[in-house]
């Protein structure tokens, strides 16, 4: 591994190492990737050419940019992007000498110049070998035709003479040296048939509404030697798309929980808990920050974001690369975010608390909130609870199995939640405290458990679910963290994925209620916190001069 590790280091770049150094700030996704790579290197059944890496990167710069602050200059590689033709095209297996990566997914923030180099892949499959079929597709034709045009315009910049060598029509490239095409295709499957891709790419495919296109040309290369398909985007709000389940296994690859030498899988993000106001993470998301896209463009979006909450969704998807669950969000996830900070336990002795807690219905998650207030600043913690069976069933059980190892989620024997967890959770708060003033709960499946609580000597109240009841509460904690004072939520990923899954459902009264759009995503750590906040109004009997922030 030495001799080859300091070839490409001196002659392709530094970039996994420099990652892995700390030398360049990227997120855990890319980490993983720099690891796999490094591992790939010391495999006995592969090796790595460093000589068609190095041609392969002096084919693309060869091209020239065509338009914007860059055109008519050279294309020159970043380090990141001779990182993405090291792991696409570098390795190769010794048995035969072809590629070992099959399958290239590569997700990063808009403007983070993907489209470039992607069309710049396709022309190399154009020419890589006889009948070439290069397929571009996307989700509509004239987001299809973007890539398409962008790599029709990259010929043109190799002159007259090579470009002469080329045939361009509004929805193909032949080349007919080598009897070979690229086509632009929209997402309809039906009319995909007959095709033998050597190289096909799926622009923006987290917005495909399902995996059809994708399987029609994933098959449409069975008898190609070394085929490669390409699937670029930027994250949407899409989570119930194919998208995300392709790119979450891709990134279980990187990590090593499943095997799948073939996949190659690049997702530039923010981390959980990165504030997207602090600029020194947003290399994470954007790795050709201060190239192709600006740290001004960036301070204008967060500018944007806080002028204007309603486009907070759109800029966190499209700008910081962030799965979104809805594009009607309730509080964006900066102000929750910055309203975040760790509550302990110890932080409840001789203080009075208030409690709460949303059951789950049978086999999903149930959510416990404590609160207290302390000269004017209402302080809430959650505690979260989810039977084992979940985390085989259910469609977040990805994130459940992380929230449980990180300490974040207690997972029950069998499939229903085994209460005796939260009542002895309830019990610590009771001896940790002055005393809990009372517990407030949806009372739709919760008869068995009150009745026990109510036994044990609680002061048990139900909380109405209804629109009346929750607009309050609900709107008094908008307010309270959208000032981003005199609350402070315990910095929990559940929470907060709770938060990005809450949407308001006014009347025509302009009264509010949160609700979710699907049933994966969940909101029971906001229903709690809400129903606790209500139920501290209710005790204190506050009226709507607290809605002003006015304490009598």
């Amino acid at each position: 591994m030495k001799e080859i590790e300091k070839e490409i280091r001196e002659k392709i770049t530094t970039y996994p190492w420099d990652v892995l150094d700390g030398k360049i700030l990227a997120c855990e996704n890319i980490k993983l990737a720099c690891k796999r790579f490094m591992d790939f290197l010391d495999m006995k059944d592969r090796y790595f050419d460093v000589g068609d890496v190095e041609r392969t990167i002096r084919f693309f710069q060869r091209f020239r940019h065509f338009t914007g602050q860059y055109n008519n200059k050279p294309f020159i590689l970043q380090d990141w992007q001779k990182f993405m033709i090291c792991g696409i095209y570098g390795f190769k297996w010794k048995k035969d000498n072809t590629r070992v990566t099959r399958t290239f997914i590569l997700s990063v923030s808009r403007k983070g110049g993907k489209s470039s180099i992607i069309s710049i892949m396709a022309i190399k499959a154009l020419l890589e070998e006889n009948n070439a079929q290069v397929i571009v597709a996307a989700n509509s034709a004239s987001q299809a035709s973007i890539l398409f045009k962008m790599a029709s315009s990259y010929l043109k910049t190799l002159g007259g003479k090579v470009d002469k060598l080329f045939r361009r029509f509004r929805d193909r490239i032949m080349f007919d040296k080598t009897d070979s095409s690229m086509r632009v295709v929209s997402a309809d499957a039906s009319r995909l048939d007959g095709l033998n891709c050597n190289f096909a790419v799926v622009d923006e495919i987290s917005q495909a509404p399902n995996s059809d296109v994708y399987d029609v040309l994933e098959s449409s290369m069975g008898s190609r030697q070394q085929p490669l398909m390409c699937c670029c985007t930027t994250r949407s709000n899409n989570q119930s798309g194919f998208y995300k389940e392709l790119e979450q296994s891709g990134i279980d690859v990187m990590r090593g929980l499943k095997q799948d030498d073939s996949v190659f899988c690049l997702v530039y993000t923010l981390d959980d808990g990165d504030d997207c106001e602090d600029e020194e993470v947003w290399k994470k998301c954007s790795p050709n920050l201060g190239i192709s896209v600006s740290e001004d463009f960036y301070r204008q979006q967060i500018t944007k974001m806080k002028n204007n909450p309603s486009q907070t969704t759109a800029i966190m998807t499209k700008v910081f690369n962030v799965w979104t669950s809805t594009s009607n969000v309730w509080i964006p996830q900066s102000y929750t975010f910055k309203v975040m900070d760790k509550v302990k336990m110890d932080d409840f002795k001789d203080k009075l608390l208030y409690l709460s807690f949303d059951l789950a219905s049978t086999s999903d998650l149930t959510c416990l909130s404590a609160m207290y207030e302390d000269n004017g600043t209402y302080y809430f913690k959650n505690w979260y609870y989810l039977p084992q069976e979940a985390l085989k069933t259910s469609t977040n059980k990805d994130n459940y199995k992380k929230w449980q190892r990180q300490g974040f989620l207690t997972v029950t024997q069998g499939n229903v939640t085994d209460y005796d967890y939260v009542m002895n959770d309830i019990q610590k708060l009771q001896d940790n405290s002055e005393g809990i003033v009372r517990i407030s709960y949806d009372s739709w499946n919760a008869t068995d458990f009150t009745i026990r609580l109510t036994e044990s000597g609680f002061n048990m109240k139900p909380y109405s679910q209804s629109i009346g009841s929750m607009n309050r509460p609900t709107k008094a904690i908008e307010r309270l963290i959208m000032e981003g004072k005199n609350i402070v939520i315990d910095k929990n990923p559940i929470t907060l994925f709770c938060f990005e899954n809450s949407v308001p459902k006014p009347d025509y009264n302009d009264n509010i209620k949160i609700i979710k759009e699907s049933y994966e995503n969940k909101i029971d750590g906001v229903i709690a916190i809400i129903m606790n906040y209500g139920g501290f109004q209710e005790e204190n009997h506050y009226d709507g001069a607290l809605i002003e922030g006015i304490t009598l």
